[in-house]
Formats: C-alpha cells, structure tokens, sequence
C-alpha cells in the first residue's frame, strides 16, 4: 500500500527488541504463539527467521541448528546475519515465561503500521476522488476486518472476570413469545435469521420483534425493508398491535369501534422509536451499517434495540464478489460484529426454496433457505415457519379467532426443536399456542 508523502519519512511504529527476544525464546523453546505469521515482524530479516521456525515446527524441533540449516538450505543464512546472529538473539532473552508479552507487542506493532498503511491508502483515493463511493467503503471496511482479525488470541488469561460482568454477557433480548424465550432465552445479541415461504408469516413475526422492542422496551429499532413502502409497514403493524384484519382496513370498512382502537393504537406507533427505511430493490450492507451508525450517533448506543433486515435474497456486499457464497461471508461478518459492538439482535427475514411444496413433509430446513448453503453455519439462530393450512386450505384449522396452528422450527445447536404456536395470516399474529 502506498503511504502519504509526509509519512513516508516517519518511521513506522515497530519494536525491534521484542521481535528479537520473541525470536530468541523461540529457539530456546521451541515453542511458537498460537495465530502468528511473519509478517507481523517489521525487520525482513526477522521474517525469514520466523518463516524457518513455522516450517520446522511442521517438520521437526526448533533450535539454533535446525533453524540455521534450515536457512542455509533456502540461501538465506547471509540475509539474516549468519549463526552469530541466531546465537545473539538467545543471548538477549531475560525469561522465557514472557513469550506471549513479547508476542503481543509485536502484534500491536503491527496492527498499527497495518492500520496507517490502510488510511493512507483511503485518504490517496479520496484525494483522487475516483472510484464508486460504496465499492471505496466496502473496500475499507474489508481491510478493518482484516485489521481485526490480526489481534488474534494471545495465549492465556486470568479467569478474574466479575460475576454481574459475566452474566450481563449472556443476556439475549425477551421476544414477546413467552415459548420462544423459555426455549433460547430470547434473542442473541448477533444474527438470528428468521426463514419460510412466502406468506408464511415471516414479517409478520418480525413485527412483532419490532412491538416488542420498540414499543414494549421502549427501545430505537431500525427497519430495512426491500421493495416494500412504509405505509404497508404500518399497516401490517397496526394490525398486528389492534388484532384488526387487513381486509377491512383495505377496504375502508372500519366501524366506529374500531377507530377508536385504531386511533389508539395509531398514537402508539407514531410515539414508538422506530426508524424505517424502505431500500431499493438491492440492499447494500455497507449502507445498512452506514445509516444505524448514524442513528447511534443520534440516539446513543445504550437507545439501541435492534435491528431487522426484510428479505435475505435482496442484501448485497457493494462491490462483486466472485460467488454468493463469498459474499454472504462478508455480509454476515459485517452484521455480526455490528450486533456484537451495539449489543442488541439482527433479524433478517428469509425465502425458502419452494420446492418444499414438492415434498412429503413441507417443513422447512436449514438448507431449503434460497441461496445461502450452511445458513446455520452463519447466523446464531436459525427459526424456520410453519403451518399447516398453508400447503392444505381445504382444512380450515382456523379457530374462531382466525388463528391457525403453527410452528416455528429452530436450529440453534444440535437437534432442531419445534414449538407449537398459532398464527393469524389476516391480523399479523404470532401468539403463544396457551393464549
């Protein structure tokens, strides 16, 4: 990458002393850090060195000898200074018990010159002003994730953490779905993907994530809708909160005692903390990250409730990755450590292929969701719909309320476990089967 004329002439941050008593505890080891390559070192000539020890470590022990014949068979024992350099390098370490406090600094060091390579190289091209802005962020927030993953795990630590710190780590958020939280505890402060076939009930379910959240909690929920207008949203939602069906609010068949319910209920919404964004037909994840950063910046992280993504299929990685595999990867990374960093569950509603329609049983698996592969191998929770009347109308479970009986399959870890709840295709319901 190349760097700004006036940090050209800056040295960048480095420690020779520590990379030569990492090195140096290494051979006297034989031991090598858990996730560290050599280009974590700033001297070339300490990364031949270290590239030596990874090979041996594969093949053989690791000392004086073995690394000096090893480089002596690559022709690099002159670049590195000869054996008397090798001999120094153990001569220097004061302890081999701080091995990993050496490793870490030369990580940091490095991270660091990573880190100025890749702004000197953003503020080049926006200097420039060329390029597709968003390609330009996807591009950046690529080489952050790839700073990231450079912290690494540097060995051991102390189990000094405190209770009340520990267990607020483990805390999901409560859905409104008494079943769904005796099952999981709730939503997990990551991905939770929530998959079927088309009105199956898919929004509807994230709908009444958003009432809970939002109107229940009282806190900020930003909603991304593909191809869908905010009055519809409303809508659904106003059903979902009056137990109105959509039917006679389509067709303005509304008594008075149904206005005062809506009205009601209407003054709710309108007061409730939601931020909708209806998207065009391609969702970018740089864009979605862009815009609840943005409601972070103006709300506070601690406001922040969650955030929910209508229709998998539609949301893409900004710039062309070579297959739809790669580019979920990206994608979910992206929402994952933004869930993680804000604390709070993202809800991504899904397909699912309809092939099911061909099969004996029509319950939807992990696999059937369109276009992903392993979705459990991708998200934290994986909740797949179902309901019988769907496939089969012509059996007209539905009771006197509307409600059909359902199920909502989830695939976590393990075995899969199905609830038994019921839903209202016409009011947007899910409710607990008991109620």
């Amino acid at each position: 990458m190349t760097l700004l004329p006036d940090m050209m002439s800056r040295v960048p941050p480095q420690n020779i002393d520590a990379e030569q008593i990492l090195l140096g505890t290494i051979l006297l080891t034989g031991k090598i850090p858990e996730n560290f390559s050599p280009d974590l070192f700033y001297k070339d000539s300490h990364r031949l060195i270290f590239s030596a020890m990874l090979a041996l470590s594969i093949e053989g022990g690791i000392d004086i000898t073995t690394v000096s014949n090893y480089l002596r068979n690559q022709n690099k024992m002159e670049q590195i200074g000869g054996v008397i350099y090798l001999v120094n390098l153990t001569n220097i370490v004061p302890s081999v018990s701080n091995i990993h406090k050496y490793a870490e600094i030369v990580r940091e060091k490095a991270v660091l010159r990573k880190i100025i390579a890749v702004s000197s190289e953003a503020a080049q091209i926006s200097y420039e002003e060329q390029g597709d802005i968003p390609v330009i962020l996807a591009q950046l927030q690529r080489q952050l994730y790839e700073i990231q993953s450079m912290l690494g795990v540097l060995g051991s630590e102390e189990m000094d953490l405190d209770l009340d710190t520990l267990l607020e780590g483990f805390c999901v958020k409560e859905t409104h779905l008494e079943c769904l939280n005796n099952a999981v505890g709730g939503l997990p402060s990551d991905v939770t993907v929530v998959g079927g076939a088309i009105s199956m009930g898919k929004t509807s379910l994230t709908l009444g994530f958003l009432s809970k959240f939002a109107i229940k909690d009282g806190q900020r929920v930003a909603y991304f809708g593909s191809g869908v207008k905010k009055d519809e949203i409303y809508l659904r939602l106003l059903c979902f909160m009056s137990g109105i069906e959509s039917k006679v609010l389509q067709r303005g068949g509304v008594n008075q005692e149904q206005r005062k319910i809506l009205a009601a209920h209407h003054k709710v919404i309108n007061a409730a903390p939601i931020s909708i964004f209806t998207m065009s037909e391609k969702m970018s994840v740089i864009d979605i990250v862009s815009k609840t950063r943005a409601l972070v910046e103006e709300y506070g992280k601690d406001e922040m409730g969650a955030i929910i993504i209508e229709n998998l299929q539609q949301l893409v990685w900004p710039e062309s990755i070579k297959t739809r595999k790669g580019e979920l990867d990206l994608i979910f990374s992206c929402l994952k450590s933004l869930a993680l960093d804000l604390d709070i569950p993202v809800i991504i509603s899904s397909q699912v292929d309809r092939n099911i329609s061909l099969r004996e049983d029509k319950r939807p698996k992990p696999t059937d969701v369109v276009g992903t592969g392993d979705i459990e191998a991708l998200s934290r929770l994986v909740l797949l719909l179902y309901w019988d009347d769907y496939y089969h109308p012509e059996r007209n479970s539905r009771d006197e309320d509307g409600f059909v009986p359902a199920e909502i399959i989830i695939y976590k870890t393990g075995k899969p476990v199905t609830l038994n709840l019921k839903f209202n295709p016409l009011t947007f319901q899910w409710k607990d089967a008991e109620n």
